[in-house]
């Protein structure tokens, strides 16, 4: 399921809708989109959480020569971690913790762990996206 998630999902707005966007709007498609696959998701805290992961998709198709393989691949993977992490069960916060380190409502996406690791995540894929740039030939 979670890899249907993810290639159904990077087709529409890393696919289709980012192009639409950056052909009108080069500079900000990204970040149109990035804003448009949050909303479209849920409203409330999570917002900066699926926005920050909206980045950080974007950033990995531009890593993978405008190609979808990558940004699919982590999104099918972020979509089984979180059912894992939460329909399964696999972790049980303690009573008492704060909702800032678990996640308020439960979801790790409004938590400050989660949103500082997709930080990461966006900040390491634009590194490698610029590291990897062709040098101009003069």
């Amino acid at each position: 399921m979670a890899t249907a998630v993810g290639f159904a999902e990077e087709l529409l707005f890393r696919g289709w809708l980012l192009q639409e966007l950056q052909r009108d709007f080069p500079q900000q498609g990204g970040w149109m989109s990035a804003l448009i696959f949050a909303a479209v998701h849920r409203f409330g805290l999570q917002i900066f959480g699926l926005s920050l992961l909206g980045l950080a998709l974007v950033a990995a198709r531009q890593c993978d020569r405008q190609r979808l393989g990558l940004p699919m691949g982590l999104h099918s993977g972020l979509v089984a971690a979180y059912y894992w992490v939460n329909v399964g069960q696999l972790v049980q916060p303690r009573a008492g913790l704060w909702a800032g380190w678990t996640g308020w409502e439960g979801n790790p996406l409004q938590s400050i762990p989660g949103i500082g690791l997709l930080m990461l995540l966006w900040l390491g894929l634009v590194a490698w996206q610029r590291r990897n740039r062709p040098v101009p030939q003069s």
